[in-house]
């Protein structure tokens, strides 16, 4: 009787790494402090979570626990490390959670500290530029550019995908950089379907990356009609 294995098929090749269906769930940080207080915070270290914001944490665990993530990336800002220490110690494992600046909110220059309603028309302006215009040159006085900052988040993106190829990794980060960060990734997420829908604190949304290719086929806030539209206020 022989040994011998039968003849090798190609669907018993391995998938290769750059082929495999990664799962990336985008978590927007918790309530800070400086939220609750109506000010434009970007410079990490920041302000840290409110009890509210920790409670939006536990809920968010509670809806990823059965997720199975094997890595949770958080910029560096203290109200998402806060937010994504308080999720992966929640998890079986209780899995390490990895500082990554270039997951930072967009810099908003003279305005940081600022407050107000005028500090918050324009922060939301030079996002609308972004997003609905295209206009990634646009930039707040100081500030940073779109294409700066979709240069970083892809930076991270390569990164991380690169070390979980084809698992489920946990992302913590910021409203304004994960929106545009994702339209410039995913051919299926137009400025249409985000624009005056934005996520919510500690809600998270789903993007899957196969062979270099990203896909978002569905936005949390994306139902709301026009006359219910969220204002971007708070942001970032």
């Amino acid at each position: 009787m022989s040994d011998r294995a039968g003849p090798t098929h190609a669907t018993d090749q391995p998938t290769p790494p750059a082929e495999r269906r990664t799962r990336v769930l985008f978590l927007r940080h918790c309530q800070s402090v400086d939220n609750a207080a109506g000010v434009l915070s970007s410079e990490p270290p920041g302000a840290g979570l409110t009890d509210l914001g920790r409670e939006q944490a536990e809920a968010a665990l509670a809806a990823l626990r059965s997720e199975p993530v094997a890595a949770v990336y958080t910029s560096t800002a203290r109200r998402a490390v806060e937010t994504a220490d308080i999720i992966a110690k929640g998890f079986d494992l209780d899995l390490p959670v990895r500082r990554d600046h270039d997951l930072i909110e967009y810099g908003v220059g003279v305005l940081e500290r600022s407050s107000g309603s005028a500090a918050g028309r324009e922060s939301q302006d030079v996002l609308r530029r972004w997003i609905v215009d295209g206009d990634l040159d646009a930039k707040l006085p100081l500030g940073e550019t779109g294409g700066s900052v979709i240069a970083r988040f892809r930076a991270s993106m390569e990164r991380i995908i690169g070390t979980h190829a084809g698992g489920t990794v946990l992302v913590v980060t910021h409203v304004g950089t994960l929106t545009i960060g994702l339209v410039s990734l995913c051919a299926d997420l137009s400025a249409q379907r985000v624009w005056g829908r934005p996520l919510p604190h500690g809600t998270s949304v789903e993007a899957t990356v196969t062979a270099g290719e990203w896909s978002c086929r569905f936005w949390p806030t994306e139902d709301q009609n026009s006359a219910s539209r969220l204002s971007w206020r708070g942001i970032p």
